[in-house]
């Protein structure tokens, strides 16, 4: 993730995009994303190494999100590049659909055609934009979440599936470096994509663990409709001495991932 501290995505700086058309020497215009001003369900969360961004709705054919990175390039990686100065690779994969609307993720690595610029670090990793895509209707698709950062697959997992939680439909995104991580989640209603809160979840786990747990801290990475959160001691952050887990039960309410059921389950400390 190349130096991002982000730890729980919700509590990430927000910044935000301001209007801005970089004209390239070729004579082609890029135009940066503008400020979101409304709570449009199809507005743009965006990630990169300045922080969290918000941008407005970002809805072209499907075909755009995989020509140029220069009109996606939120993070400004790529100031005073010229469309020919960039070669990219780019993999578009169907999801599938949510609410009959298709689903896209799209990973655009970036290459410079003459290597690194002076400035930049020597590093194994590529420039890379993932772009999640939801249909809004007949040929045209949103951009609602990118992260854009350095990718190296040696060391950083990637994740984007639509997940079913007691019978709703649910889109989720996991990047991480196995320090930090990026992880949301939609659901979809009749307007469009709803970005879903896990505030209820950390309260569940510690409500539920019993006195002398230390607190969870760790991502909600979910699979479906049950997870479990595994609880150490308090003092036992280093050698790792687990006390129990809480075993949730999930639903979709609204704009929030709720527990429907919650249960302790001690670790016996007999050997096993």
């Amino acid at each position: 993730m190349n130096g991002k501290k982000i730890v729980r995505i919700m509590n990430a700086a927000a910044l935000f995009f301001a209007s801005e058309t970089i004209i390239c020497a070729s004579n082609q215009s890029v135009e940066r994303p503008t400020l979101a001003r409304s709570n449009s369900p199809w507005n743009l969360l965006a990630y990169g190494g300045k922080g969290e961004m918000h941008g407005a709705p970002i809805c072209h054919p499907l075909n755009y999100f995989s020509v140029s990175p220069l009109s996606l390039d939120f993070d400004a990686d790529f100031v005073g590049e010229k469309p020919d100065d960039l070669a990219t690779q780019t993999k578009v994969t169907i999801l599938g659909t949510m609410s009959g609307r298709e689903v896209y993720k799209v990973m655009q690595m970036v290459h410079r055609k003459n290597g690194s610029r002076p400035d930049d670090p020597v590093t194994n990793s590529q420039p890379t934009m993932k772009i999640l895509l939801v249909q809004r209707r007949s040929g045209e698709f949103c951009d609602i979440y990118e992260n854009q950062y350095a990718y190296d697959p040696r060391d950083e997992t990637d994740e984007a599936v639509i997940l079913n939680i007691n019978g709703r439909e649910v889109l989720k995104t996991y990047e991480t470096d196995k320090h930090t991580w990026f992880l949301v989640y939609w659901a979809m209603d009749e307007h469009g994509p709803v970005r879903l809160t896990t505030d209820a979840l950390y309260a569940a786990v510690q409500s539920t663990s019993p006195a002398g747990a230390l607190p969870y801290s760790g991502p909600f990475n979910l699979t479906g409709s049950h997870f479990t959160a595994e609880v150490s001691k308090i003092g036992s952050e280093y050698d790792g001495s687990p006390l129990g887990r809480v075993d949730l039960k999930l639903a979709v309410e609204g704009d929030k991932i709720i527990v429907v059921g919650k249960t302790w389950i001690p670790f016996s400390d007999k050997p096993r």
